[in-house]
């Protein structure tokens, strides 16, 4: 299984927030939170697009599975 680092760009946050939001759970520490992209998101979709989000490929494109960090 290959893993890929993308960058979803800004048509691609919706999916990144569902997938989050899908995964949340209050019971396993130091994760991201959905609403944590919520505040990165008020200063701008372009600048929170480019946060990375790895992928197996096992979900659809506009999905991810994991992010990596928000710039």
């Amino acid at each position: 299984m290959t893993i890929v680092l993308n960058e979803p760009g800004v048509d691609g946050l919706p999916g990144v927030v569902d997938a989050l939001r899908v995964w949340q759970d209050d019971r396993t520490p130091l994760q991201l939170h959905p609403g944590d992209l919520g505040w990165a998101w008020a200063l701008g979709a372009e600048r929170l697009a480019v946060l990375g989000a790895w992928t197996d490929g096992s979900l659809p494109s506009d999905t991810w599975t994991t992010l990596m960090c928000c710039a």
